[in-house]
């Protein structure tokens, strides 16, 4: 689960560079953060935090498939700088 995280800390970040990965950190770190604050109980935050993680991942490759910040921009034909 640990290497899922990290993955996906870079995907939503951006590849490439030193400060996409950490802004996806963040992003991804903040967000069980959040919901404690909405008041979900446990069991519900977990369920919740993954449907977020998966529907963040699945928007980030149809729609910014470079990342936030990311340097590289990856297309059907290869990778393009």
């Amino acid at each position: 689960m640990e290497s899922v995280g990290i993955l996906a800390m870079v995907i939503v970040g951006g590849a490439g560079g030193l400060w996409g990965p950490i802004v996806g950190a963040v992003l991804l770190v903040t967000l069980p953060e959040v919901l404690r604050f909405v008041g979900l109980p446990g069991a519900a935050a977990g369920s919740v935090r993954q449907i977020l993680y998966g529907t963040a991942l699945v928007g980030f490759m149809l729609w910014r498939p470079q990342g936030i910040l990311g340097q590289y921009r990856f297309e059907r034909g290869g990778l393009r700088a």
